[in-house]
């Protein structure tokens, strides 16, 4: 809500960006010199306000971020009977091109007239659902314990554990701003696909559950070069991808393994009684998220023909 009445002194503030935010750009600063501010509000519309200082932590899925902030004086408690004012400014960022908000964003609560922490009554989960569809996609799950009023408490004052199917996926306690164990990052095993319900419980027995979706995009071949009738004897042998390509030597074939792809001199323009493979391998020449979006032979090593017919066949056991 914009503005609240009756909030949990054990309480956080919390917001959703629609993207990925640049994380150097969001940080906090009772000094005035940060891109969000927690502010103690001295009347009742705010026009006059003292800075605090407050513990920041930002989180990334897949194409959001969001950010909880608490009071770091006061045992991370909000002080009761208080009114607070949130302000979000144009210095918070994009992460792909740097795009600021459109303007500067604020909220206003009040906590209740107790210094009494709320109780856990049940558990949310962020991002609420998901969908992987690269073997190298990696995504932060946060567990939000929330009161009965539909605020969102300090996850850091309980005990967390977390379940999945880890056939499809795995998890470590690796996110960038959390020391507690509320937090997540899960990745892709790469082995199949499938849909699993990542599930948080709280030390006082209530679970929270989001629903991941592994669904690998499926890959396809969406240029390929000379595409002419006749091409020069120096031309370049390759082609580009939809989505990166597996580059990573292991249980799963690389796409620069010998073997899958293969350049043949053909007898004839049907290309049907193919020899042996004059190249069976490629390089890589652009890479995206730690795959491989366009592949080339390196015919350095070879000398192509005048008025000869060739044929190039990408093997379908590569990956992506």
């Amino acid at each position: 809500n914009r503005y609240s009445d009756d909030i949990c002194v054990n309480s956080v503030v919390y917001a959703v960006f629609d993207t990925w935010m640049d994380r150097n750009s969001i940080s906090l600063d009772a000094g005035g010199g940060g891109s969000v501010y927690l502010e103690h509000c001295l009347n009742d519309d705010c026009s006059d306000t003292v800075k605090l200082n407050g513990n920041l932590r930002a989180s990334h899925a897949l194409g959001t971020t969001s950010i909880t902030i608490e009071p770091r004086d006061n045992g991370q408690r909000f002080s009761p009977n208080t009114t607070y004012q949130v302000v979000i400014t144009t210095g918070v960022v994009s992460e792909d091109d740097g795009t600021p908000l459109a303007s500067d964003f604020s909220w206003q609560f009040t906590t209740r007239d107790s210094s009494a922490d709320c109780d856990v009554e049940r558990v949310r989960v962020e991002p609420s659902s998901l969908t992987m569809t690269n073997r190298d996609d990696s995504a932060e799950f946060q567990a939000l314990p929330m009161g009965g009023d539909c605020t969102i408490l300090r996850s850091a004052d309980y005990g967390w554990s977390w379940d999945l199917d880890y056939s499809l996926a795995s998890s470590e306690f690796s996110c960038i701003d959390f020391s507690d164990r509320s937090c997540i990052v899960v990745e892709p095993t790469g082995e199949r696909e499938g849909e699993t319900d990542v599930i948080a419980t709280v030390d006082s027995g209530q679970q929270g559950v989001s629903h991941l979706s592994i669904n690998y995009t499926d890959p396809y071949i969406s240029q390929q070069w000379p595409n002419c009738s006749t091409a020069c004897v120096n031309a370049a042998i390759g082609a580009s991808f939809n989505t990166p390509m597996n580059l990573t030597p292991g249980p799963l074939p690389a796409v620069t393994d010998d073997g899958m792809a293969k350049l043949y001199a053909c007898e004839s323009e049907f290309c049907v009684n193919l020899g042996e493979p004059i190249l069976t391998s490629v390089l890589c020449l652009e890479e995206e998220l730690g795959g491989c979006t366009q592949i080339e032979f390196d015919v350095s090593a070879i000398d192509l023909r005048m008025l000869t017919y060739y044929r190039v066949v990408l093997s379908g056991s590569m990956v992506s």
